[in-house]
């Protein structure tokens, strides 16, 4: 079973030769206050809703959504995290399992343990902006000075064919990813996806540091569109947020939509999390 480190990374990664800088000048940064997120719970309104949790009310309907998915997170003393639980759920009583991080000089070990007691591991490389790298990834990376990736190539298929030219490329202001392209040249495919924030609120903490670094801010609402404007239609997703009593997100409820070319708009899913964070000086 593929290992854990491509579920957060965008896929694929560049290889970066080490100077003189050390990835512990990469890991999580000191702050006066340090929050993890302990805890999430993944519900939806498209799984199978036997045993549904709650109703919400979104666009004056009462929305049936149900969990299929729980994770719990332990970090160590730097704040990297160590241990990730998968616990079961109404729609994933069994193979449940548990994953591990160790973080020797430069490396990352992860060992996945499943529920008939197998085991498997894996190590990977981290270059000098913190993130996992693989030297026969056919994807590469550009990086600005903050360690925002900011273009890449990938590999695509078209007409039987297989291309290393396609591009993305990412647009950064004041910290916040805000827009996103892609296009593959020999098919002439573009997909646009643009960002907008909730500047006067903090991102969620991040979980793998090694991970392509976050927008600074709360994302509000993610638009997608194909080809070079939307007027053929799009798709939008709105996130909506509750907050606990230290401020602190307590449940993200993002709301999907499709517009039609002829201006249409149909509600396709609700996806909710639940997070419990933890907060230290």
């Amino acid at each position: 079973m593929k290992l854990l480190f491509t579920r957060f990374a965008i896929p694929g990664t560049f290889l970066f030769l080490f100077g003189s800088c050390s990835v512990q000048d990469h890991l999580v940064p000191a702050t006066s206050q340090q929050c993890k997120i302990a805890d999430m719970v993944y519900q939806s309104s498209t799984i199978d809703l036997k045993n549904p949790k709650e109703n919400l009310e979104i666009d004056g309907q009462k929305i049936e959504i149900g969990i299929y998915a729980h994770e719990q997170y332990e970090y160590d003393d730097q704040g990297r995290v160590t241990k990730v639980s998968y616990l079961p759920t109404p729609t994933q009583l069994k193979d449940v399992r548990t994953d591990r991080y160790e973080y020797p000089a430069n490396q990352i070990v992860h060992s996945i343990t499943y529920p008939n007691g197998s085991e498997s591991k894996s190590t990977a490389t981290v270059n000098e902006h913190g993130n996992t790298v693989n030297p026969t990834s056919s994807y590469q990376y550009e990086y600005n000075s903050d360690g925002f990736i900011v273009k890449s190539t990938f590999p695509y298929s078209w007409n039987k064919q297989s291309f290393g030219d396609g591009v993305a490329e990412y647009t950064i202001e004041n910290g916040n990813i805000v827009k996103y392209t892609t296009y593959q040249p020999q098919s002439g495919l573009k997909s646009t996806t643009l960002y907008e924030y909730d500047l006067s609120k903090p991102n969620l903490p991040s979980i793998y540091w090694f991970a392509v670094k976050k927008s600074k801010n709360l994302l509000t609402r993610m638009t997608l569109y194909y080809g070079s404007s939307p007027a053929n239609g799009s798709f939008l997703f709105e996130y909506h947020y509750t907050f606990d009593s230290n401020g602190q997100v307590k449940r993200q409820v993002e709301v999907d939509y499709t517009y039609a070319a002829n201006g249409s708009k149909s509600r396709t899913s609700v996806q909710v999390i639940d997070y419990t964070i933890n907060c230290k000086e």
